[in-house]
C-alpha cells in the first residue's frame, strides 16, 4: 500500500489534470516504463541504489490516478479522458459506476482488514518476549511488557506472510527486507483488538506489515488500564519516543507510529477519556512537527518538541556518534536521562 504525510505542490495547480501517465510522471520527474495497474513505488530523478523516491496511486477504475515525487514533495494528477466532455449517457453511466466501484473498495478493504488482523494475530502467537534487543540498547530503553512487545526471527515472519499469499507491488510474494532477530511491535485499534504489526531489525530499520494499515491504530507502553488510572497521557509518533517520555517523566505514553496519524490517534483518545486527561502531544524536531502542532490543536492540547540546543547536538554525537538528534529519544540521552543501565 501506497501510503503518503505531509503536503505536495501539484503541478500545473490545484485543479490541473494531465490527459496521461507518462505527462504526469515527466512532470514531476518520476519514470516507469509502463502505465501501472496498481499503487506502487517507483525511480524518481536524484534516486541511488535502491531507493524509490516515486510513488503512483492508481484510482480504483484504472484509467486516472496521481504520480508522488516524495524527494521534491511535488505531485501530478492524469485521467485518460481530461478535458473531453462526457454525454449525458455517459455522466449517468459513470455515476452508477462509481456507487459500485465504493461499495467494492469498502467491501474489499473490510476483507483486507480482517485478513491483515488474522496474519498479525499469527505472528504474535509465534513470537516471544523480548528481554533485550539491539536496537533496544541503543535507544537505551526496555520493554515495560510482554503485551506490549516481542521479538521473532525474520525467516519466520517471512514464511508467514509469504504463506498468506501476501504479494509486493510487483506480484512477488513478500518478504520484508528485514534480517535476523525483529521486535515485534502491535498495533490495536479503538477496541485494543490486534490489527498490524511493525518489525524492527537490530540496525534500526523498520517495516510496517504489508496489508496492514496504520491510520487510526496505536501502540501502547502499557495495558490500557495502566491510561485509565493517569491523569497524563503522552501522544508521540513512534515507539521509543514514547516509551522515552514514559522512563524518564513517568506518565504513559501512546505511539501513532507516523506523524500523519498523530491527529486521527489525538482524537481518538480525547474521545475515549472526555474528561480528567491532560493530554501532551510530543513532538519531533523538523518532519512532523505541523502534525503535531496540528494534532495538539484539534484537541486542544499542549504540543512540546525537544529544545535541541548546541550543547545538546554535542553531547548528542559525543555519547552516540550520530549526527543532529530529532527526538525525545535522542534528547534524554543527550542529556543523560537514559542511560544503558537504566
Amino acid at each position: 500500500m501506497v501510503k503518503h504525510s505531509g503536503q505536495f505542490k501539484r503541478v500545473g495547480g490545484e485543479k490541473h489534470v494531465f490527459p496521461s501517465f507518462h505527462e504526469a510522471a515527466d512532470a514531476v520527474q518520476v519514470y516507469l516504463s509502463e502505465v501501472p495497474r496498481g499503487n506502487c513505488r517507483a525511480k524518481a530523478e536524484g534516486d541511488k541504489g535502491g531507493e524509490l523516491a516515486g510513488s503512483v496511486r492508481v484510482h480504483d477504475d484504472g484509467r486516472g490516478g496521481t504520480v508522488f515525487n516524495e524527494r521534491t514533495r511535488e505531485c501530478a494528477s492524469w485521467r485518460e479522458d481530461a478535458g473531453r466532455k462526457m454525454s449525458y449517457a455517459e455522466r449517468r453511466q459513470w455515476r452508477i459506476d462509481s456507487v459500485v466501484r465504493e461499495a467494492q473498495k469498502k467491501e474489499r478493504l473490510e476483507r483486507e482488514r480482517k485478513d491483515a488482523a488474522y496474519t498479525a494475530s499469527e505472528i504474535w502467537r509465534v513470537s516471544r518476549p523480548v528481554v533485550e534487543h539491539p536496537y533496544l540498547t541503543r535507544k537505551r530503553i526496555k520493554p515495560t511488557s510482554t503485551s506490549t512487545m516481542r521479538e521473532a526471527d525474520a525467516s519466520i515472519v517471512d514464511e508467514i506472510l509469504s504463506g498468506r499469499g501476501i504479494r509486493n507491488d510487483h506480484g512477488e510474494l513478500y518478504r520484508t527486507g528485514l534480517h535476523g532477530r525483529l521486535l515485534v511491535i502491535p498495533l490495536q485499534n479503538k477496541s485494543s483488538e490486534l490489527q498490524s504489526l511493525q518489525f524492527i531489525d537490530a540496525k534500526g530499520k523498520k517495516q510496517f506489515m504489508k496489508t496492514g494499515r496504520v491510520g487510526g491504530l496505536y501502540w501502547l507502553s502499557h495495558p490500557v488500564e495502566a491510561y485509565q488510572s493517569s491523569t497524563v497521557i503522552g501522544i508521540a509518533e513512534g515507539m521509543a519516543t514514547a516509551l522515552s517520555v514514559e522512563l524518564v517523566k513517568g506518565f504513559p505514553c501512546v505511539a501513532a507510529m507516523s506523524s500523519g496519524n498523530l491527529g486521527n490517534v489525538a482524537r481518538l483518545w480525547a474521545d475515549r477519556f472526555r474528561q480528567g486527561k491532560r493530554f501532551l502531544i510530543l513532538s519531533d524536531v523538523g518532519n512532523g512537527e505541523d502534525d503535531a502542532r496540528e494534532a495538539a490543536e484539534s484537541i486542544g492540547a499542549l504540543c512540546f518538541k525537544p529544545p535541541i540546543t548546541d550543547e545538546v547536538v554535542r553531547r548528542f554525537r559525543l555519547q552516540t556518534g550520530g549526527d543532529k538528534p530529532t527526538d525525545w529519544n535522542d534528547f534524554y540521552i543527550a542529556t543523560g536521562d537514559l542511560t544503558n543501565e537504566g
